[in-house]
């Protein structure tokens, strides 16, 4: 499959007392240049051909063929000068770098604009927030999968992965009796209505409902997706939005507006994931003296 994932990136320090992102936080520049690192490395390290193998018997490395390999083109979208890419040690031939004169905090809007222009290009278009990363190197098989035996029973359906953040790299104390956190979980007190999709997979069976909690920092549509995308409101438009939620809306509301949203049920949450690698539940949350986990939300930040 011929694949394209653009990635809205910006970094720049703010006093204090305004800062609201953590990329706009001194204090997390260098978590924001390794999610940067891991976000662009890992498309390569999972879809690239450049797999190689030791023969230890000829003393010779050999090509290893990489059955989930795909043609994958990777744009970092970014405001000029607000940007960490000199400081990611990623060569700069594995991703095009797409400076945009925008304010910062639209930038995935304009990220927006940037997948429309390449339409009728590749077979997925993927936005990827530029901290959401990938680890499984079936992910896009699993999603063609979805879209091939899904969409025949509803022509909207939409999968989007389970996000998730790790314990590993934290320094909480309490991170030994949490190791892993999905920071939406859930936006309901139940189901979001009562349609449950089925399908055969591993010799088992994976179960798909409408998405609790549609973010995931991120969002993959095909061809046919992205021509229904592109008719939603919000798809490359800020109008209507609040200023205060528009960083976060680029990769949810235009979305909740086009599709039938999808996620596996909460029995299959490993299915489909991405990790947050700038995790912030870790800093909501503490254990109490019984063990349990009290959820101590700082409502006046964003991670």
């Amino acid at each position: 499959m011929k694949i394209l994932i653009c990635i809205p990136h910006f970094f720049e320090t703010a006093p204090a007392n305004k800062a609201r992102y953590h990329s706009e936080r001194e204090d997390k520049r260098q978590e924001k240049i390794r999610g940067l690192a891991k976000c662009i490395g890992i498309l390569h390290l999972l879809f690239g051909r450049a797999h190689i193998g030791a023969n230890h018997r000829q003393r010779i490395f050999e090509e290893v063929p990489n059955e989930c390999a795909h043609s994958v083109t990777v744009k970092v979208v970014t405001v000029p000068e607000k940007h960490l890419l000199s400081e990611i040690g990623i060569p700069s031939r594995l991703y095009e770098h797409v400076p945009i004169n925008a304010d910062p905090r639209h930038i995935g809007f304009e990220t927006h604009k940037v997948i429309r222009s390449d339409a009728g290009q590749y077979d997925y278009y993927g936005y990827l927030e530029d901290d959401i990363v990938i680890h499984d190197p079936h992910f896009f098989c699993k999603l063609d999968y979805f879209n091939r035996n899904v969409t025949s029973a509803d022509s909207k359906a939409l999968l989007q992965p389970n996000r998730f953040e790790s314990f590993l790299g934290t320094d909480k104390v309490h991170s030994e009796w949490v190791y892993k956190i999905y920071p939406d979980y859930t936006y309901s007190d139940g189901p979001v209505g009562d349609v449950i999709h089925t399908l055969d997979y591993l010799g088992g069976r994976v179960q798909f409902e409408r998405a609790r909690a549609p973010h995931s920092g991120c969002f993959f549509v095909n061809e046919a997706q992205l021509a229904a995308l592109d008719q939603a409101p919000t798809f490359g438009s800020i109008e209507g939005i609040d200023d205060g939620m528009v960083l976060d809306a680029a990769a949810t509301l235009p979305i909740d507006q086009a599709f039938n949203v999808y996620k596996s049920t909460q029995r299959d949450m490993n299915f489909l994931q991405v990790e947050h690698a700038a995790p912030g539940c870790f800093d909501q949350m503490e254990i109490a003296k019984d063990g349990s986990v009290i959820w101590n939300h700082p409502w006046g930040e964003s991670g």
